[in-house]
C-alpha cells in the first residue's frame, strides 16, 4: 500500500493488486471468518472484471474513450465492494491481528488521543442575520487554531438593560450556549432590539475550560 491516509491505494495498478491479494487470502481463510462463499465468489469475479478492463484501458490496441470508462467503472464497483467487505466481515467483529495484516490493513488504533486543556482564546466577531438575531463569528486570537484540545464553544452573552454598565468580567455574563461550529446565530427577545449585548467565549474539553477571550459589546438589531 502507498501512504494515503485511506487504506484504498489510489494508483489503479496497486488497487488491483491489493484486491487479488484479498481474493487469496478469502478463499484460503473466508470460511473461517464466516464469511459466505457466494459474497468470496462474487468478490474474486468483480476483481478478474477490473484486472480485464484495466488490460484493455492499457493496452494500444484497445485503449479507446470506452474501454477507460468501462475500467473506471469496474475498479468503482470494486472499491465499493471492498468497502462493503472490509466494513461487514473484517472489523466487525475483528479478526485476528495476523489476518488484517495479511489482507493489506492496518490495525485499529482504540487508544484515546490524549487532549489537554485548552489553551487558544477566541473572540466574537457579530453580523447582521435578521430581526432580532445576531450572528456571530468565533475567531481565535491566541495559542493554536488547531488544537486538539480545542473541542467545542462556550459562548456565554448577557444583554444589557438601558443605562446597565458592561460586567467588569465575563463571569458576569448570564446566559451560555456550547457550539461545535465557530459561526453560530444569538436569538433574542422581540424587547431586547436595540438594546446592547456582552459576549465572550471559552473553549471548552469536556469538564476543562481553556481562557476567557475578550468581552465585546454589540447592538441587538
Amino acid at each position: 500500500m502507498n501512504g494515503n491516509k485511506d487504506w484504498w491505494p489510489t494508483a489503479k495498478h496497486e488497487q488491483l493488486e491489493m484486491a487479488k491479494k484479498w481474493v487469496q487470502e478469502l478463499e484460503k481463510s473466508g470460511d473461517l471468518w464466516g464469511i459466505k462463499p457466494e459474497l468470496i465468489a462474487e468478490f474474486a469475479s468483480l476483481t478478474e472484471q477490473a484486472k480485464t478492463a484495466q488490460e484493455e484501458a492499457t493496452n494500444g490496441n484497445t485503449r479507446t474513450s470506452v474501454s477507460i470508462t468501462k475500467r473506471d467503472t469496474a475498479l468503482d464497483r470494486l472499491k465499493k465492494a471492498a468497502r462493503g467487505m472490509k466494513k461487514r466481515h473484517f472489523y466487525v467483529p475483528p479478526l485476528a491481528e495476523s489476518d488484517i495484516i495479511a489482507l493489506g490493513l492496518k490495525l485499529r488504533d482504540n487508544a484515546p488521543t490524549p487532549s489537554g486543556i485548552p489553551s487558544a482564546q477566541f473572540t466574537a466577531e457579530t453580523f447582521l442575520q435578521g430581526r432580532h438575531e445576531l450572528g456571530i463569528q468565533l475567531v481565535c486570537v491566541s495559542g493554536d487554531l488547531n488544537d486538539r484540545a480545542n473541542k467545542s464553544y462556550r459562548v456565554y452573552y448577557k444583554v444589557l438593560e438601558d443605562g446597565e454598565s458592561q460586567p467588569p468580567n465575563p463571569e458576569e455574563l448570564t446566559k451560555s450556549f456550547s457550539a461545535k461550529r465557530k459561526k453560530n446565530v444569538i436569538r433574542f427577545n422581540y424587547e431586547d432590539s436595540r438594546k446592547f449585548v456582552c459576549i465572550a467565549v471559552q473553549v471548552e474539553n469536556g469538564d476543562k475550560k481553556g481562557p476567557w477571550g475578550p468581552m465585546i459589546q454589540a447592538a441587538i438589531p
